[in-house]
């Protein structure tokens, strides 16, 4: 159904402003397996951050092509490849949530040949927060 009986004056500006929607959800005890509780905030963003480096894009059919990281793309490749294009992979992935405004300070290292450690920070609406993942 198409609303009505709302006017539009040519003065009159539309606020095209988007807001934030907002961030709360539940919360994921990795370690015990579990859902427990709700979380928001920047502890909602760092759920959200874990889930998405968790994820390998175009792998799930309940996730948009948007959504993960393509880690499959740089295992096993030569380091200077890897050390320069998981800060594009990691950016490009994280950026897609709108809480999330930049991705700082990448430290890639390697703790054997098929094994690499990132480490960087992410800068959210909330506050900043660093991350450590391991890839093999």
């Amino acid at each position: 159904m198409i609303p009505t009986g709302m006017q539009l004056l040519p003065d009159q500006d539309i606020d095209t402003t988007a807001s934030v929607m907002p961030g709360l959800t539940y919360s994921l005890n990795v370690e015990k397996g579990v859902i427990a509780g709700k979380v928001d905030g920047l502890d909602a963003v760092k759920q959200a951050v874990l889930k998405i480096l968790s994820t390998e894009r175009y792998q799930h059919l309940i996730y948009s092509n948007d959504y993960g990281i393509e880690w499959k793309s740089i295992l096993g490749k030569d380091h200077l490849y890897v050390r320069a294009e998981i800060r594009r992979l990691i950016t490009e992935a994280l950026l897609q949530d709108d809480r999330i405004e930049a991705i700082l300070d990448f430290r890639t290292s390697w703790a054997a040949a098929d094994e690499i450690r990132v480490s960087f920070t992410v800068q959210t609406l909330y506050g900043s927060f660093q991350i450590e993942k391991e890839v093999s």
